[in-house]
């Protein structure tokens, strides 16, 4: 659960139905199906209320937003529009514009509807609350945050709003009023778990405040012990802290009562293992992971890295084949087995990886890179050298790439592209001195380490 992201509330839930001063008849029937989500029904007893009443604003109105709930955007926007013609100084009708404009992304547009609907009526507490929402998406921070202020005025002591106000600061990178903000609404409603937790998550990976971050996660555990999200990033934030033995003791907690079905918890209990070497409970761990999320990528790549410490390269590899199979265009998977190919002493085994990975992504930096340092390995000059000015021209300041095109230049006799990509290298780079040696010497012979 994360509290920081803007969460989006579906619109229809919110519009304000207008009572008429036509009650009765069809009228009646049309807000009654309305309200009971027979939005199509709604709609042809509002056609015959205003077929007989054409001056019924509010009717024109509520079926405005009945058509809009229906998916007919264009109708909707146009019979509001009427509505508003005949009576502008409709709050409700206003208000409902203004969302309509929202949800069809016309925030401007929307916010000037908005704002003229708070200012017909000043006490109009979810006009406010749109507005926030709207001057955050066209990124006028100081708007929003004024709006809330003008809300919080009205409602001091809401925990909700405080709230929903900390995850705005939050969003506005205002750590210091966000956690203002925090403090009051824990003081108003501190067994809440939601609030604790989202606390402990702004503690935890907003302002790295570890020890609150741990207390904070702890009290949302005896609120809801078996919350998964807590626990885990409890566990996380102990072992980052160094307390290694309750982040695993925790972690076993969870995988033993709370959510025996979590990967989460093997596959993090077996990077604690692994980072304290013992690498066989580590595997055995994200085999369970595995086993209860075939699809997830981490648990392979935790153990590609163990058997590649214990130089077992053909099981390395073998993990990022098990991804391939799943997700064939994982480029990662392609570098590492060919690398791994090349570690084994088969270059052309790790080159037809490249070749494959550079199908896949044609302009990616890392494969063309690699392709370049097999070639170059294999001695195939010409197909390095086009492997690099890939590379060159996706990053023109990359070192390795423009030193070796200067080397595969010289050997090949260009001494003017040799001397054009040796001057480019800067004379902060470890390869400028022996590029200036190449520059001054054309009979000098590259050395073997180049």
């Amino acid at each position: 659960m994360i509290f920081f992201k803007k969460t989006i509330q579906l619109i229809l839930t919110m519009f304000s139905l207008t009572f008429s001063l036509y009650a009765g008849g069809n009228f009646d029937k049309a807000l009654g199906a309305q309200s009971k989500g027979y939005y199509f029904e709604a709609i042809q007893y509002y056609r015959l209320e205003l077929k007989r009443h054409p001056e019924n604003h509010q009717a024109r109105s509520n079926m405005a937003v009945s058509l809009f709930q229906v998916n007919d955007l264009k109708k909707a926007e146009m019979e509001m529009k009427r509505s508003l013609k005949g009576n502008p100084f409709s709050v409700d009708s206003n208000y409902n514009l203004g969302l309509m404009l929202k949800k069809l992304g016309r925030f401007k547009e929307a916010i000037t509807r908005l704002e003229y609907a708070k200012r017909l009526r000043p006490s109009f507490f979810e006009s406010y609350s749109q507005l926030a929402d709207l001057y955050e998406k066209v990124e006028n921070y100081a708007h929003a945050e004024s709006t809330y202020s003008e809300m919080l005025k009205m409602k001091p002591k809401n925990p909700s709003l405080l709230f929903k106000f900390a995850n705005f600061l939050v969003r506005a990178t205002k750590y210091l009023e966000a956690d203002k903000r925090f403090v009051q609404v824990l003081g108003l409603a501190g067994t809440d778990f939601n609030y604790n937790f989202a606390y402990a998550l702004f503690l935890d990976h907003k302002i790295d405040r570890s020890e609150e971050a741990i207390k904070r996660y702890k009290i949302a555990l005896k609120l809801k012990p078996g919350h998964v999200d807590s626990r885990l990033n409890l566990s996380l934030r102990l072992a980052k802290a160094g307390k290694v033995d309750e982040a695993k003791k925790n972690l076993k907690k969870l995988i033993g009562k709370y959510a025996p079905k979590s990967p989460h918890g093997y596959f993090h209990l077996g990077r604690l293992y692994k980072d304290e070497s013992h690498y066989k409970k580590a595997i055995g761990l994200f085999n369970k992971a595995i086993a209860l999320d075939p699809g997830g990528k981490k648990p392979y790549e935790e153990k590609a890295s163990i058997y590649v410490v214990q130089k077992k390269y053909d099981l390395a590899a073998a993990q990022y084949l098990s991804i391939s199979n799943f997700d064939p265009k994982y480029i990662k998977s392609y570098l590492f087995r060919g690398w791994a190919f090349e570690t084994m002493g088969n270059p052309q085994g790790a080159l037809s990886l490249y070749q494959e990975a550079q199908q896949i992504s044609p302009l990616d930096l890392d494969v063309n890179l690699s392709l370049g340092n097999i070639y170059f390995t294999m001695n195939r000059k010409k197909e390095a050298i086009t492997a690099y000015s890939k590379v060159l021209s996706i990053v023109d300041t990359h070192e390795l790439a423009r030193y070796r095109s200067g080397v595969l230049n010289f050997k090949m006799g260009d001494y003017d592209a040799s001397k054009d990509h040796f001057e480019k290298i800067a004379s902060e780079s470890k390869f400028y001195q022996v590029s200036r040696e190449y520059i001054s010497d054309k009979s000098r012979l590259p050395s073997s380490t180049d």
